[in-house]
């Protein structure tokens, strides 16, 4: 929760921040003389918007992967795992080239069920999305950025990964384009075009200005922070039942206790199977 607080605080600032500083930019309103008729002063340019960056809570608080927060050390430890054990291979992809530093969906499965705990395909999937939604992974030749059990679907470890762990990275391969004579050039231009329209895949908001998603995300921060808080509340209600179960259990077990010792004291026994009451009591 003090992460998930943190979170929606600091998007919620950011959004703030930027509807302040669009106060001071001055529209002028339709029919108004320009500058460039009106004697006077030179008008000054308006100012630029700047917005700041965004603090990431993750970068010293634990993070949430499946049902347990790991701490960033444990993060790491873990990531280099998988770099070193799951199957690291190149896959290409029509227009868009080829990817290096991929693997399939159905190996990370195989190695977070081995290795994680999960205890089913469904709990494993899970664990997968939350490395996606981290930036660890990201979904390479298909729309949208979904992480599923299949040895169809190939997810890229992202350069994020190996700056964390501190693993070496392959360098991404240039698209070759072939010449009329046989002969084959590196053409980067192609490169940064398969790059582009590969982030126009995974990108579920194209063409979002940055107050839009400012404002999307502190929404989303919202929402999460209001799930957070009734997960939370389960959790109480959850503890106060088991309180009270435990509690009238106890009460059971001392008005028991109370009925032998009324019992023992009506027919002047005062032993319960060769032992004393005292021993019950």
């Amino acid at each position: 929760m003090k992460k998930l607080r943190s979170h929606y605080f600091n998007k919620c600032r950011l959004v703030e921040d930027l509807e302040e500083e669009t106060k001071f930019i001055q529209v002028p309103a339709p029919g108004t003389p320009s500058s460039a008729t009106t004697p006077g002063p030179v008008a000054t340019v308006a100012p630029e918007i700047k917005l700041p960056e965004p603090e990431d809570p993750e970068d010293d608080e634990p993070l949430e992967i499946g049902d347990l927060f790991y701490q960033p050390a444990e993060v790491k430890k873990m990531l280099a795992h998988m770099l070193e054990t799951i199957p690291l291979g190149e896959v290409k992809v029509a227009i868009l080239g080829t990817y290096q530093n991929v693997s399939t969906g159905e190996n990370i499965v195989k190695f977070i069920q081995e290795n994680l705990g999960a205890t089913s395909i469904s709990h494993a999937e899970r664990i997968g999305q939350d490395l996606v939604t981290h930036g660890f992974l990201r979904l390479v030749g298909s729309v949208g950025n979904t992480f599923a059990n299949s040895s169809k679907l190939h997810y890229q470890w992202r350069p994020k990964t190996f700056q964390l762990t501190g693993k070496p990275e392959k360098p991404v391969q240039k698209v070759v384009k072939a010449l009329e004579n046989g002969d084959s050039v590196e053409s980067p231009t192609m490169a940064y075009v398969g790059d582009y329209l590969g982030g126009l895949l995974t990108n579920q908001h194209p063409g979002e200005t940055p107050g839009d998603r400012l404002r999307r995300e502190a929404s989303e921060a919202d929402e999460r922070y209001k799930a957070g808080v009734k997960k939370l509340d389960l959790m109480r209600c959850a503890l106060e039942e088991s309180m009270m179960e435990h509690l009238k259990f106890m009460e059971r077990c001392e008005l028991d206790r109370l009925k032998a010792i009324k019992a023992g004291k009506a027919t002047g026994i005062f032993t319960i199977g060769n032992l004393p009451i005292s021993y019950w009591c």
